[in-house]
């Protein structure tokens, strides 16, 4: 039986009210969501996966890691 890893957003590292921009969306960038949107944290620009495609039915914005450029963000975790 494998037990569930727990991932801890960085906070100590991203300055609250920050615009941030989640690299994955992984188990490690899903935990970082929940824990940054449940605190109301910041702002969660978008999700960068390079599968972007496979998460057009979630409720966040998710990209292409080559289009991060285009967005304004202070932070990508």
């Amino acid at each position: 039986m494998r037990l569930n890893e727990v991932f801890i957003f960085p906070f100590d590292d991203v300055k609250k009210g920050a615009n941030v921009i989640i690299y994955g969306f992984g188990s490690v960038g899903r935990s970082f969501i929940n824990q940054f949107t449940t605190l109301n944290y910041g702002t969660l620009v978008a999700v960068a996966d390079r599968g972007a495609d496979k998460f057009e039915h979630v409720r966040y914005l998710v990209i292409l890691p080559e289009e991060i450029q285009k967005y304004s963000y202070d932070y990508v975790i």
